[in-house]
């Protein structure tokens, strides 16, 4: 895992949600209520226009969505995927 896609996701996220709690790499999004649908929507735009990979219908899986760090490997595995 890209260790700077993770730290880019992670600045995205704290910047776009309005938490009093710490959030790290390892924050369950879901479960603290962070991501909701909106939220959802302007991550995966954030996602698709900063790495130029496009999510699929099984991406959208919660477990992809569940940490930072989660979603970081996503991308790593589409940008793999897509440049193949």
């Amino acid at each position: 895992m890209n260790p700077q896609s993770t730290e880019t996701l992670l600045k995205f996220v704290r910047a776009n949600t309005a938490t009093a709690n710490p959030i790290t790499h390892q924050t369950d999004l879901i479960e603290n209520e962070i991501l909701d649908s909106l939220m959802l929507m302007d991550l995966v735009l954030f996602v698709e226009q900063t790495w130029g990979v496009q999510l699929m219908g099984s991406d959208f899986a919660p477990r992809n969505f569940r940490t930072v760090e989660q979603l970081a490997q996503l991308v790593e595995t589409r940008r793999l995927a897509q440049s193949a």
